[in-house]
């Protein structure tokens, strides 16, 4: 094997690496963008799913002095997202977490601009350093 072909084989063997990599994040992507919204409908309306996160959340001695915002009426249940402004830092996670558009900044404060786009999937509770979100 000459050394034209072992390069020319590892150039073929290079790019069928990347491009399989690449078609596999893009169908990735593209296959979480249409399941995680099904996915996440179908563990909200689960009684026994919603149940446990009830009994974790009350077992976590974690008291909220919140303000509650928006009640939330959607094809994924009802959700009320409760925002303590007095906890918030406007660090502005929740705006970028949030895979679903709920959160928007405003002069460098968090607003709830999207309330029925939430798909109760916890990320922006998760997220809060300061917790200052609860759904």
């Amino acid at each position: 094997m000459s050394l034209i072909e072992a390069f020319y084989n590892f150039l073929t063997i290079a790019f069928g690496v990347i491009a399989g990599t690449l078609l596999t994040w893009i169908i990735s992507y593209f296959m979480a963008k249409r399941m995680l919204p099904e996915l996440l409908r179908s563990l909200s309306k689960n009684p026994e799913i919603m149940n446990a996160m009830q009994i974790l959340k009350a077992k976590s001695n974690v008291k909220y002095k919140s303000i509650k915002i928006e009640n939330v009426n959607n094809d994924c249940g009802a959700a009320q997202i409760f925002l303590d402004v007095g906890k918030c830092n406007g660090c502005l996670k929740c705006v970028e977490i949030c895979p679903f558009g709920v959160f928007e900044a405003e002069a460098g404060k968090v607003a709830i601009s999207n309330p029925k786009n939430c798909h109760l999937c916890l990320a922006c509770e998760n997220q809060c350093p300061t917790g200052a979100i609860s759904i």
